[in-house]
């Protein structure tokens, strides 16, 4: 049995090593405007942010993402540039919306805005910017435009006008480069409409005839992750979203079946009682459910681990560089919801109800779902992808015999891959 210690240390010097997609992207990456489509795992971050320290030699660079977390982290690693600006899509056209108000003598009325929810508040506020932005005669205008993990928000209504408008040389002859993934994540896998597929970055702005790249390599997980993680969560059948990288990474996805909540609690105590016993950092772990620490469903808030590591919730971060835990910080662990951990990643996650379903707070039972036809649990699959070396999932026992179907299939595909 090799050890998680062993397996990390495997791993450390593989993980993330330029692909020939990402260093082709690089090579080029002076052209003006730049579409890069990939699943999750291919290193579009890391090729975003690469870009960005090139392009700020030149001028001003406006970075949004689609994560808090992930914005604060890149927000903390360009720390030292000036004309480097970051913000999530939703902070920045609030943000931007009430300057206007600001400056302009217009009113937005928050309580109602407050009253919407997530898409139609989006809606709401690109409008009001679209209407007013002309007349605002202090819009500042950026020379480059970053947008990572385009595919959460550029489906909305007046979205490629507001971002064209804060562009020098708008989105016609201005400097840009887009990021996302437009096959597997969130509403593009799951709504194939006309008018959504028209929001595509590479069918709404083809007249302007961007480069267009498509990144097929998974760099981020160890192989078995890369594999098993598509089809364990119902994302991919036989097709994967991603190939593994070149170089066999190693890595191990471990599942265990708990009938109860108390079984559960049990479980999780053993496996952080065994990484600890293994003297495996804290800050090399991570615990990610669908819902907040407080929640009744999440085991983590009801287990006691607190003599082995102390847990940071990171859902309560507000300030990456001056309150994440430090990366040689041995004896505190991070949690996080698995939406709030988009775009992030950690040598090692433990994903706890994977198929439970925040917004109806119910557990899918999956073992009656017919596949192959569309992707059915998102969620799970965007949490076991955050994994780089070892992924540990506790699952309800109902579940065990649809996950030995999945991991059958899987390890044909391996099979397939390492002939």
């Amino acid at each position: 049995r090799v050890s998680s210690k062993n397996l990390l240390n495997q791993s450390r010097t593989q993980i993330n090593q330029y692909t020939n997609e990402q260093i082709k992207i690089l090579e080029n990456y002076e052209t003006k405007r730049l579409i890069v489509n990939g699943s999750q795992g291919t290193g579009k971050t890391v090729i975003a942010e690469e870009i960005a320290k090139r392009k700020l030699l030149n001028g001003s660079v406006l970075f949004i993402s689609s994560g808090r977390l992930r914005n604060e982290e890149t927000k903390y690693r360009f720390k030292d540039y000036n004309n480097f600006y970051c913000a999530t899509f939703h902070s920045f056209i609030y943000k931007t919306a009430n300057n206007i108000c600001a400056k302009n003598d217009k009113v937005l009325n928050i309580d109602n805005i407050n009253s919407l929810n997530f898409d139609e508040r989006a809606d709401l506020l690109l409008e009001f910017i679209s209407n007013e932005i002309l007349n605002f005669k202090d819009i500042k205008e950026y020379d480059c435009l970053i947008l990572d993990e385009m595919q959460n928000y550029c489906h909305y209504k007046e979205f490629y006008g507001v971002f064209g408008s804060i562009l020098k040389d708008d989105l016609k002859q201005g400097s840009w480069y887009f990021f996302g993934d437009f096959d597997y994540q969130n509403l593009w896998s799951k709504k194939k409409t006309d008018q959504l597929s028209q929001k595509n970055p590479k069918i709404y702005l083809n007249d302007i005839k961007p480069d267009f790249h498509n990144l097929s390599y998974n760099v981020r997980n160890a192989q078995q992750i890369a594999v098993h993680a598509p089809l364990l969560s119902g994302v991919a059948d036989k097709k994967l979203p991603s190939r593994p990288f070149v170089i066999k990474i190693a890595g191990s996805i471990k599942h265990s079946f708990e009938k109860d909540q108390k079984s559960k609690i049990i479980r999780l105590e053993k496996i952080i009682e065994d990484l600890y016993n293994q003297n495996i950092h804290g800050s090399d772990i991570v615990i990610l459910s669908s819902n907040r620490i407080n929640h009744s469903k999440n085991i983590l808030g009801l287990s006691n681990i607190s003599k082995f590591y102390k847990t940071v919730d990171l859902t309560q971060i507000n300030t990456f560089g001056e309150q994440i835990i430090k990366p040689d910080d041995k004896k505190s662990i991070y949690f996080s919801t698995i939406h709030g951990f988009q775009g992030m990643e950690s040598k090692i996650v433990i994903l706890l109800d994977p198929l439970t379903n925040p917004a109806e707070d119910s557990y899918e039972n999956i073992a009656e779902y017919t596949y192959g036809k569309e992707p059915k649990n998102l969620i799970t699959y965007n949490a076991m992808g955050r994994a780089n070396t070892l992924l540990y999932v506790i699952w309800d026992k109902i579940h065990e015999k649809y996950v030995s179907q999945q991991i059958g299939k899987a390890l044909k595909i391996q099979d397939e891959i390492t002939k």
